[in-house]
């Protein structure tokens, strides 16, 4: 885990390197998430859906369901590689998802591949927010500031970048 033992000495660049990648990846947690909900009507289009939202709500569950299980293997997966290891893993793991999404709908006109994209979206994206999160207390105890409510903002200034670039798609 990222925790300092007692004896570990961060300078003050080492620490505001730390708590800003941290910063970053609450942007692109809550960037990736926006990208797809203002993309959704235009996926839906895409995808031949017309106005079924049983059909949207099908694909939503998928997230869902990837969601749970991204959080479900994320303890373990921190113990076994750590914070840092687990989040870019997850990062990778949506960006793979939003790649799937996107071919997905607009390319190939497949609904597994979009139900897939979104699986990996929600995994990656709750393996992300459990060791984001974890990352973001052992920030705050070395710095010795609240930062949490800040690193939060940052994760909502990701969900207005990612709404303003899914509705410029």
């Amino acid at each position: 885990m990222s925790q300092p033992t007692p004896t570990t000495q961060r300078s003050r660049r080492e620490l505001t390197a730390w708590r800003n990648a941290v910063f970053v990846i609450f942007i692109l947690s809550g960037l990736a998430l926006a990208t797809w909900v203002a993309r959704i009507p235009g996926i839906r289009d895409d995808l031949g859906l017309g106005k079924d939202p049983s059909a949207v709500g099908l694909l939503i569950l998928g997230m869902s369901v990837g969601a749970i299980l991204g959080l479900t293997v994320s303890s373990p997966i921190l113990v076994r590689f750590g914070p840092h290891r687990g989040m870019v893993g997850g990062l990778v793991i949506v960006s793979v998802g939003v790649l799937f999404i996107g071919f997905g709908a607009t390319v190939f006109h497949s609904i597994p591949s979009v139900a897939i994209g979104l699986i990996l979206l929600g995994f990656g994206n709750g393996m992300v927010d459990v060791m984001m999160n974890v990352e973001a207390t052992a920030v705050e105890r070395e710095v010795g500031k609240t930062l949490l409510p800040l690193m939060h903002a940052c994760f909502s200034l990701g969900t207005v970048l990612g709404a303003g670039i899914g509705a410029a798609a």
